[in-house]
């Protein structure tokens, strides 16, 4: 926005005074310095310049094949178990139902439900049975998964 404060500064195209002292002063170091000074600095400049990108190309190089040979790792999960376990999770898929549970224990076959949501236990149906547990399968990745953790808790 223009306004009559700041229109001045936009348009002008002289420098500021202290600038401009900054700048003679600038010009006459540079007239006073001889051509040797001059390009021992400029050969220093060059010097630490190419230093700077050869780090920088290094670890551009050394970054590169770290993400090269992340890429070439075994993945560490499974989308199957994961999917079973988020299934088992949110809609209880593979759990065991408290009346198939009692059932099931004493016939020692185990039966996955499918789409079925698990009711709360009456305390008739908690007395004699156990709590809902996940299957061997489930429970054997759960255990894998645990063994294999980095930070070793």
């Amino acid at each position: 926005m223009f306004t009559h404060e700041v229109a001045p500064n936009y348009l002008r195209t002289k420098p500021f005074p202290e600038v401009e002292d900054k700048l003679s002063a600038l010009q006459a170091k540079a007239a006073n310095t001889s051509h040797e000074v001059m390009n021992k600095q400029i050969t220093t400049l060059n010097k630490l310049l190419n230093n700077v990108y050869e780090a920088v190309k290094t670890r551009k190089e050394s970054a590169e094949n770290d993400f090269g040979q992340k890429s070439l790792m075994q993945p560490t999960s499974s989308p199957n178990d994961t999917a079973v376990l988020v299934s088992a999770i949110m809609c209880g898929k593979g759990l065991k139902s408290h009346s198939q549970a009692a059932s099931g224990m004493s016939s020692g076959v185990h039966q996955p439900l499918q789409d079925q949501r698990i009711m709360p236990p009456t305390p008739q149906a908690m007395v004699g049975s156990e709590t809902n547990k996940a299957s061997s399968t489930v429970r054997t990745t759960i255990k894998a998964a645990a063994s294999s953790h980095p930070y070793n808790r």
